[in-house]
């Protein structure tokens, strides 16, 4: 939801950031021992504060003190929201990530074990919770509301066009060095050979190759890289089943459409209750922050000397790789 970054925002504007501009930055060039110096702050003790573990990274890193900073407010937030009785559930986790990308989600398994990945999707699905919590609360408190005018031209200035779903192609490739060999492959499947067992056989493009030649994920001119526009261009313009060249940088690409997807606008009468919510949160946004800054500042010693385990912090170290400053 738009408000969502609003409150990431606010977290990340606390005193962390005011820490970052007091103090000049080393260079990253230089890494930090940043798991080592934490596991000699636990000592006999078993426990560090967030405090501890910013300022220790901080000095050498204003980034990855930021994505530091960020991951354990959201382990804060969530330990907040189970007080509450706010919490995730293994099904809300699998389907928020069943929306990602495959690109995104296989990125982000480099870096983190799957078990490990969910706890974090699900703190953050905890903490926009607490989020819609504190903004519901503030709107029946303030008797918040909007006109239908002020709806429709919402739905018309920027939600629909931020929500249009373009036509997209899922397609699969085979990439080769000439137009005549190319031409040649294309006769092999065009006279009944298997796609996938040319693609393993033949593609240059070996990640592909390893699926049969499948690119995984359907495209669209508006977010496709501009290196596989010819690509997506012709897989929209064929049939499915069809294949047919063309060429892209040194190469030529035998490009077959698996799949096609036609353009979906929303329609005003089925997003109404959804529009109504986020545009007055959009209307309470300074209110909404302000009780939410309220309930960090309440929990002053929760959020800058909160103990954390040595398991918990060693969950980190992905973060702090991701930053480069390992």
């Amino acid at each position: 939801m738009i408000e969502m970054k609003a409150g990431r925002i606010l977290v990340k504007a606390g005193w962390v950031i005011a820490l970052v501009l007091g103090i000049v930055v080393g260079s990253v060039a230089s890494p930090t021992r940043f798991a080592e110096d934490l596991m000699i702050k636990l000592g006999d003790e078993g426990g560090v504060s967030r405090a501890e573990m910013v300022f220790n990274l901080i000095k050498h890193n204003g980034n990855g003190a930021r994505m530091l900073a960020d991951g354990l407010d959201d382990l804060i937030v969530a330990r907040y929201g189970e007080s509450i009785g706010i919490a995730s559930t293994p099904e809300e986790i699998e389907a928020e990530m069943a929306t990602w990308s495959v690109a995104r989600r296989a990125g982000l398994e480099e870096y983190f074990e799957p078990a490990l990945l969910k706890q974090i999707v699900g703190r953050q699905l905890v903490r926009q919770s607490v989020l819609d919590r504190v903004a519901q609360d503030v709107i029946a408190e303030n008797g918040v509301t909007v006109e239908d005018g002020e709806l429709m031209a919402f739905f018309v200035n920027e939600y629909a066009p931020a929500n249009t779903l373009p036509e997209k192609a899922r397609f699969s490739i085979i990439q080769l060095k000439s137009a005549e060999f190319a031409r040649q492959v294309l006769g092999k499947y065009e006279g009944g050979e298997d796609f996938g067992e040319l693609a393993r056989t033949y593609s240059e493009h070996k990640q592909s190759a390893a699926n049969n030649g499948d690119m995984l994920e359907p495209y669209d001119l508006t977010s496709a890289p501009k290196s596989m526009f010819p690509m997506v261009q012709a897989a929209l313009r064929q049939d499915i089943g069809q294949a047919g060249i063309v060429q892209a940088a040194d190469s030529f690409f035998i490009v077959r459409t698996d799949m096609k997807f036609d353009r979906v606008e929303p329609r005003f009468a089925d997003h109404r209750a959804e529009l109504e919510t986020m545009l007055m949160q959009r209307k309470a946004a300074p209110l909404i922050r302000a009780k939410f800054k309220q309930i960090v500042e309440d929990s002053t010693w929760e959020l800058n000397c909160s103990i954390f385990s040595r398991e918990e912090i060693q969950q980190f170290r992905p973060m702090v790789k991701l930053a480069g400053i390992e």
